[in-house]
C-alpha cells in the first residue's frame, strides 16, 4: 500500500494524472454528460496542485488544458482541413496551436493558485480554488473576443445545480460545482475538522438547488404558439456553389409550404446563402405568403450596405410576414466570418478566404424584432453562448431564438456541446428557446432547459411543435453577471491576503 502510494506521488505520474483529469472532464459535457466527471477532474487537479511548486502547477495547468480542450475542441481541425481545404499538416499545426493558447488558460491558473494563495488552508481550497477557476474561465470567455466554450456549469444541465443558473447565472453553477470537487479534496485528506459539517453543508446546497430547480421565475403565457423549425440539411459543399442557389431556395420554400398553418416558422442560419439584395423578390414573395397566412418566417441571410463609398457585409437576421425586424451578429467567429490581421493573412491558404470570412460586427443596440405579438431575441450562431450578451435582452424579449450551422463541424461533438450551453440561457431567462441548425441539432427547449422536442440529426426534415410567449424577469436579470464576477474577485483577494498574513 505505502508502495503504491510512493509511486502515485511520483512527479511525473501527478503530470498523468492531470493530463487524464482534463480528459475526464470532457465527459461531463454533451453528448455523454457524466455530471459526476465535473466534480472528479478538478479534484484531481487540486490533488495534483497541493504538494506542487508554481512552476510544477503552470506546467499541470498546462497538461490539463491540453488534455480538456485536446478531447472536448479539436473539432475545429475539420473546419481547417476538410471545408478550408488547408493540408493535413499545416491543420494539425493550426489547430494545435489553437489548443495550446486554451491550455495557457488553465497554465495561468496553475500558477497563480500555487504563487499567491496559501496552502494548508481549508479556505484556500473551498473558496479560492472555486474562485479562481470561474475567473479564469470567464477571462477566457472575454480576452481576444472570448472563447466562452465548454464553462464547468455547462455539465450540471440534468443535476440540481440547474436550479441555482435563474440566481446566479453559469459562473455561479461553475463556482457551486468546483466547491463540490473542493470539498471531496478535503474530506479525502482530512484537512478539515468536524467533516460531518462540509458533508452537510454541500448536501445543503445540492438541496436547496433541487428546490429551485422547482421554482419558475417568470411568467409563462397560456396562450401556446405553434413553431416550425426547418432543418434543410444542405452540404456544405453545396450551399456555396452558384450552381447550387437555385435548389438551394426551393428546398426550403418546399419545406416551408406544409407550414403555413405554424405561427413561426424559423430557417438555419445563412439559408439563403446570398445577400439581400440579390434576393429581394424571393423573399417579396415569401413574405407575401407568411403575411396571407398570419405567419412569421425567421430566416438567416448576409446583408450587404454601401457606406462612405465601402461595401460591408453582415451577417444576419430577417422576420418576415406577420413580422418584423432584422438583426446583425455581433460577436463574429475570428477566421471563420473575419480575418484578424487581414493585410497579411488574407490569400496564404485557402482557410483564410472561407465563404462568409468579411463580415462586419453589427451595433450593439439594435430595433427588438418582433413575430406578431412576440419580441424575439435572435442570436446566430456562438452568440448564445456568451451570457452577457444574451442577458442584455432581457427581460423585453419573449423568446430566445438561435440559428446555426454546424455543418463545418462535420459529425463531431460540436452541435451537441453548443445545443447543450443554449439550454442554460433559456434556465437563465426562464424562456423558451427554439435553436434550429442546418443539420442539426434541432431542438425546442423550455424555460426549464429541458429540450421537449427534437430533429434526428443529417436529415432533411421540420420539427414541429408549441411554445408560449414569456415575461418578467428571473434573479439574475437584475443584478447580472458582473456582480457574481466581483464577488468572486473579493473572495479572490481575500484568499491573497491571507497569503500575505501568512508570510
Amino acid at each position: 500500500m505505502r508502495l503504491t502510494k510512493i509511486v502515485f506521488m511520483k512527479p511525473y505520474v501527478m503530470d498523468v494524472w492531470a493530463l487524464l483529469a482534463g480528459v475526464c472532464l470532457t465527459f461531463a459535457f454533451a453528448p455523454w454528460q457524466i455530471a459526476f466527471c465535473a466534480i472528479i477532474a478538478p479534484a484531481v487537479l487540486l490533488l495534483t496542485w497541493m504538494s506542487a511548486s508554481a512552476k510544477r502547477s503552470t506546467w499541470r495547468g498546462l497538461l490539463f488544458g491540453l488534455g480538456f480542450f485536446g478531447s472536448s475542441v479539436s473539432w475545429v481541425y475539420i473546419s481547417i482541413h476538410t471545408f478550408g481545404e488547408t493540408p493535413v499538416t499545416l491543420a494539425i499545426f493550426i489547430t494545435a496551436l489553437f489548443l495550446l493558447i486554451l491550455s495557457l488558460y488553465t497554465a495561468l491558473q496553475g500558477y497563480l493558485f500555487n504563487r499567491f494563495f496559501p496552502r494548508g488552508r481549508y479556505k484556500t481550497y473551498l473558496l479560492g480554488f472555486p474562485a479562481l477557476w470561474v475567473i479564469i474561465e470567464a477571462l477566457r470567455g472575454w480576452l481576444f473576443s472570448g472563447f466562452p466554450w465548454l464553462f464547468i456549469g455547462y455539465s450540471q444541465l440534468a443535476t440540481p445545480l440547474k436550479g441555482f443558473a435563474p440566481i446566479f447565472g453559469i459562473y455561479g453553477v461553475s463556482f457551486i460545482v468546483v466547491f463540490t470537487a473542493a470539498s471531496c479534496v478535503l474530506l479525502l485528506k482530512h484537512m478539515i475538522d468536524k467533516p460531518y459539517r462540509l458533508v452537510l453543508g454541500v448536501l445543503l446546497i445540492w438541496g436547496m438547488g433541487a428546490i429551485l430547480n422547482t421554482i419558475t421565475w417568470t411568467t409563462i403565457s397560456e396562450d401556446k404558439l405553434s413553431v416550425a423549425l426547418v432543418q434543410g440539411n444542405i452540404a456544405q459543399s453545396l450551399k456555396w456553389d452558384p450552381e447550387q442557389f437555385e435548389q438551394t431556395l426551393k428546398t426550403y420554400q418546399d419545406l416551408t409550404a406544409k407550414q403555413w398553418d405554424k405561427d413561426l416558422i424559423v430557417w438555419p442560419e445563412a439559408a439563403i446563402p446570398m445577400p439581400y439584395r440579390y434576393v429581394k423578390d424571393y423573399l417579396e414573395q415569401l413574405e407575401a405568403n407568411a403575411k396571407q397566412h398570419n405567419s412569421t418566417v425567421v430566416l438567416g441571410l448576409p446583408f450587404v450596405a454601401d457606406q462612405n463609398g465601402q461595401t460591408t457585409a453582415y451577417n444576419g437576421v430577417l422576420a418576415v410576414g406577420n413580422g418584423q425586424g432584422r438583426y446583425y451578429k455581433e460577436r463574429l467567429v475570428p477566421f471563420g466570418e473575419y480575418l484578424p490581421l487581414e493585410h497579411w493573412l488574407r490569400g496564404l491558404i485557402n482557410f483564410f478566404d472561407l465563404p462568409m470570412s468579411d463580415f462586419k460586427a453589427g451595433p450593439k443596440l439594435q430595433a427588438p424584432m418582433h413575430a406578431g405579438s412576440l419580441i424575439l431575441a435572435p442570436y446566430i450562431c456562438y452568440e448564445i453562448i456568451y451570457p452577457d450578451l444574451v442577458l442584455g435582452d432581457f427581460p423585453l424579449a419573449n423568446v430566445l431564438i438561435t440559428i446555426n450551422d454546424d455543418t463545418w463541424f462535420g459529425r463531431s461533438i460540436a452541435g451537441a456541446q453548443h445545443l447543450a450551453m443554449a439550454q442554460m440561457r433559456a434556465i437563465e431567462t426562464g424562456r423558451y428557446l427554439l435553436f434550429v441548425s442546418n443539420d442539426g441539432p434541432t431542438a425546442i427547449v423550455d424555460p426549464h432547459g429541458n429540450i421537449i422536442a427534437k430533429a434526428p440529426r443529417y436529415q432533411r426534415t421540420v420539427l414541429t411543435g408549441e411554445i408560449a410567449s414569456v415575461t418578467g424577469a428571473t434573479p439574475l436579470m437584475w443584478w447580472g453577471n458582473k456582480a457574481i464576477i466581483l464577488i468572486l474577485l473579493l473572495l479572490l483577494l481575500s484568499s491573497v491576503r491571507r497569503k500575505r498574513l501568512q508570510r
